[in-house]
């Protein structure tokens, strides 16, 4: 059995006590994650769910805790974008009732897709939004940007965006 001291720089496991391969506080917000030592400090491992075409959950993903200085420093929206909703959450290592910044309207492999290209983001139709976020949710869309087709995601306020970008007339953020 192992505890964080002896795994050198990697993650302990909380569950089986075994040290993981992922450096410890190595990944960034948004990032898949399976512990909370795997995030950045101030950020937790929470499971994301997204209710849009139904509520399903999409997986662990690294997340701001409201409270973190060099993160939403005690708020979530304006100035933390496009991490805009604050969410009561549980970790997945136990760690109870931790209030986090989340996305509002896409999930974290929607905004990891936004501005991209991928294979199948060819037009505006249900198979390439497909190709632009989670597999199963409508948590991202493909848009012409000038003469290429990129991923977007849909918004209710600039707050969704990321910084520097708007909400446009059509519910998505501007390239």
């Amino acid at each position: 059995m192992s505890g964080q001291d002896d795994c050198g720089g990697k993650v302990c496991a909380p569950d089986t006590h075994t040290c993981t391969d992922t450096t410890e506080h190595s990944l960034f917000a948004c990032e898949a994650c399976d512990h909370d030592a795997d995030c950045q400090v101030n950020q937790y491992c929470v499971q994301m769910s997204f209710s849009n075409p139904s509520p399903g959950v999409v997986g662990n993903f690294c997340l701001w805790s409201k409270a973190a200085p060099l993160g939403p420093n005690g708020t979530c929206g304006s100035g933390s974008n496009p991490y805009s909703a604050e969410r009561t959450v549980d970790s997945v290592d136990g760690e109870n009732d931790v209030v986090v910044c989340s996305l509002d309207s896409t999930t974290c492999p929607g905004l990891k897709a936004y501005q991209t290209s991928p294979s199948g983001c060819v037009d505006a139709s249900a198979s390439s939004n497909a190709a632009c976020g989670a597999e199963g949710f409508n948590d991202g869309l493909c848009r012409q940007d000038a003469a290429t087709w990129k991923c977007t995601i849909p918004c209710d306020t600039s707050d969704d965006c990321k910084t520097g970008k708007t909400c446009t007339a059509e519910d998505i953020c501007s390239f």
